[in-house]
């Protein structure tokens, strides 16, 4: 039986990079109109190439807000830093251009979906399918899932295939698919939580995007100061990012929950996969014109504006090497590295009906039961009672959208 396959998306250095035109915190993108929208997930809003939503001037543009300085671990911090685009451990130390090199000619050439093709909110698995490694049509099935998502991206069985069944046992028929907010949680990178915008967690916000894309950048692996080609980002400052994030959603959304099965696994994946693997950097290094490519993010800052359905890969990009595929232990001890270094960034618990009401609770006992649960990584277990939830009002927000045909 065919199914939807939700299409969702998927570190030495924590300064800032310098060559930064301006600040964007505080700032929302001018270049966008207020669109229409109704009550799902799957809103269609004007323009194609250009696509307008309230997101930027309402409740989850970036406007004003701060982000506080992340408190760490300097010693666990020391080590986060030193990750690669890899993975804990630095596994990727081989370079095979025949083997990591990602066709996008030929079966596997661009093509934008059509109006009866089905993407989702997150941009890793819509490229896939927009280049043909995944059914273009968005309905797939486990095996070409797991075929797919390996060839594209080096994603290993146990990822891929946990990500299939997942989709499968929350969002089942495309036409009656759960948000966004159910298969990554609150305090998506550029998507806003659900409750603030009538369900709409599957539009890209531009000010989210933008200030990630902005103020995350990092001097590159043995750059020169100021070369801007060697800027990129890390999973050291992905997750300070996450933690900025999820302390925005804890400021503003009153029924804020981190869902213990998807707690930052996205911000892991889109540097794991997403990052070019290249002669010059086996580990990995993602680009911000890789970054765009992926999001769908068409312009130049600071008139950058997202391009509904239009996520690339990348043309003479190389993927991980097929020897190093990333799995659930590199994703699990890539998830403790972060915890480890930044504690915050541990986000567990939920508000409880009013803004601020978070309470960070014990991390080290949360993640002792999320392991004994099956909730940690992408091993799916999404029946099983954890305590770290009881009393989330958030955790039954499950808003139902229209399907996502655009």
């Amino acid at each position: 039986m065919k199914s939807f396959v939700a299409l969702t998306a998927f570190a030495g250095y924590a300064a800032a990079y310098p060559f930064v035109l301006e600040e964007l915190v505080g700032r929302d993108d001018n270049s966008y109109g207020r669109g229409t929208y109704g009550s799902g997930c799957g809103n269609q809003g004007p323009g194609n190439g250009g696509y307008t939503w309230p997101g930027d001037k309402g409740a989850c543009g970036w406007s004003g807000y701060q982000c506080p300085t992340p408190k760490y671990n300097s010693s666990a911090q020391a080590i986060s830093q030193k990750r690669g685009n890899c993975g804990a451990g630095n596994p990727c130390t081989t370079f095979n251009a025949q083997d990591q090199l990602v066709s996008t000619t030929g079966n596997n050439v661009f093509k934008a979906p059509t109006s009866n093709q089905i993407r989702g909110p997150c941009p890793g698995l819509n490229a896939a399918a927009n280049h043909g490694y995944l059914s273009r049509s968005g309905v797939t099935n486990n095996q070409e899932t797991i075929d797919g998502l390996f060839k594209a991206y080096g994603m290993s069985a146990d990822i891929a295939g946990a990500l299939a069944q997942l989709s499968i046992e929350q969002f089942g028929d495309p036409v009656t698919q759960q948000c966004h907010n159910n298969y990554e949680s609150d305090a998506s990178q550029t998507r806003c939580d659900a409750a603030l915008l009538r369900g709409d967690a599957h539009s890209l916000v531009v000010s989210r995007f933008t200030e990630t894309y902005v103020n995350r950048l990092v001097i590159g692996r043995g750059a020169t100061p100021g070369n801007k080609r060697d800027a990129g980002y890390t999973l050291d400052s992905f997750t300070q990012d996450y933690t900025c994030k999820s302390q925005w959603s804890i400021d503003k959304n009153p029924i804020y929950v981190s869902n213990p099965i998807y707690v930052s696994n996205p911000l892991a994946v889109i540097l794991n996969f997403m990052s070019n693997h290249s002669a010059d950097n086996t580990q990995g290094w993602l680009s911000p014109s890789v970054y765009k490519s992926f999001f769908a993010i068409q312009g130049e800052y600071p008139n950058l504006r997202w391009a509904k359905g239009q996520e690339r890969i990348p043309n003479n990009w190389y993927r991980r090497p097929s020897l190093t595929p990333y799995n659930n232990a590199l994703l699990v001890a890539d998830l403790l590295t972060q915890y480890a270094a930044y504690p915050e960034s541990a986000r567990l618990r939920c508000n409880n009906s009013r803004v601020g009401t978070y309470t960070q609770g014990n991390a080290a006992s949360a993640l002792s039961e999320l392991t004994t649960a099956g909730l940690i990584g992408f091993i799916p277990a999404a029946g099983t009672p954890v305590s770290q939830l009881s009393g989330c009002p958030g955790n039954l927000y499950a808003p139902k959208g229209q399907d996502q045909l655009y």
